[in-house]
């Protein structure tokens, strides 16, 4: 029996899958199973779920002994169904063509589409055994045209094979840094959250630069008042360096330490940012 007192520990996506199925549960059997595991992740013994559900404490523990064990749906007692390889197949090939935000949704698919039911976490097990994580995906821009861009490498690529020992092929590109500070992700202790000052000020700098890939560090800049002329990746470099996470007490400051970024530190760590900063480009 102790094994079945211990807290369940539920993963925000996992809270929030049940929140949502319990909003659309009309029967009330599989609404107290779901509400005694939300309460037991959030640290309720099991007498004051039994209390607060009205139920004993022996049918609170076979519930949350059943969604421990993968079975919290209303059918009583067995395991979950599977799905063949056929629906696994069809399953994968759906889940890479729709991206779900919430795990019950496609357990909702999967119980219309090929009469199987999951319980959440017996879901999740075979979403990571099947290769899927849950992340951000990747935007690409909509209007990317893969023929031109193709077109740009090949002329980039015999512009470089004709060019004379005196000739550079530079990039360029302008940025607008601004002083508000620039959060970013980072390691930081459990429990704890990492107090950074913050200031909303509206101070920016307009900055073209050139840079060419054989001689980072000697990457030229210049501010303007004002830029209409429309180096990626250096961009991020600076943030990372003077930037993310650093808080700018005054206008001054902030200049003081974008040019720092450009007279020092690009100088010494240009040598170092080949693998970063290249001409491997990628057509989307």
């Amino acid at each position: 029996m102790l094994r079945f007192m211990k807290r369940i520990h539920l993963t925000s996506e996992e809270k929030a899958d049940l929140e949502c199925r319990h909003t659309q549960c009309h029967n009330r059997k599989e609404g107290d199973r779901i509400k005694a595991v939300l309460l037991r992740s959030e640290g309720w013994t099991v007498p004051m779920i039994s209390q607060a559900l009205r139920l004993n404490t022996s049918t609170v523990t076979r519930h949350l002994n059943d969604y421990r064990e993968n079975k919290l749906n209303n059918s009583s007692g067995g395991s979950e169904s599977v799905l063949s390889e056929t629906q696994t197949e069809a399953l994968i090939a759906h889940l890479e063509e729709h991206t779900y935000h919430y795990v019950h949704e496609i357990i909702q698919y999967v119980e219309k589409h090929f009469s199987v039911t999951y319980s959440v976490p017996g879901m999740n097990k075979w979403l990571h055994r099947n290769n899927f994580s849950y992340k951000k995906p990747k935007g690409v821009p909509y209007k990317a045209n893969k023929e031109q861009q193709e077109q740009f490498i090949e002329s980039y690529n015999s512009l470089k094979e004709t060019l004379n020992a005196e000739d550079s092929i530079y990039f360029g590109d302008s940025v607008h840094p601004t002083q508000a500070t620039k959060l970013s992700d980072g390691w930081i202790r459990k429990g704890t959250n990492k107090p950074i000052e913050t200031t909303a000020s509206r101070t920016r700098l307009n900055i073209i630069g050139a840079m060419k890939l054989d001689d980072i560090g000697s990457t030229v800049s210049a501010k303007y008042d004002i830029i209409n002329n429309p180096i990626e990746r250096l961009w991020k470099v600076m943030n990372e360096q003077v930037r993310n996470n650093r808080f700018f007490k005054s206008a001054k400051d902030f200049k003081q330490s974008i040019d720092d970024f450009f007279k020092n530190i690009l100088p010494k760590i240009g040598s170092s940012l080949g693998q970063r900063i290249n001409d491997n480009f990628q057509s989307l």
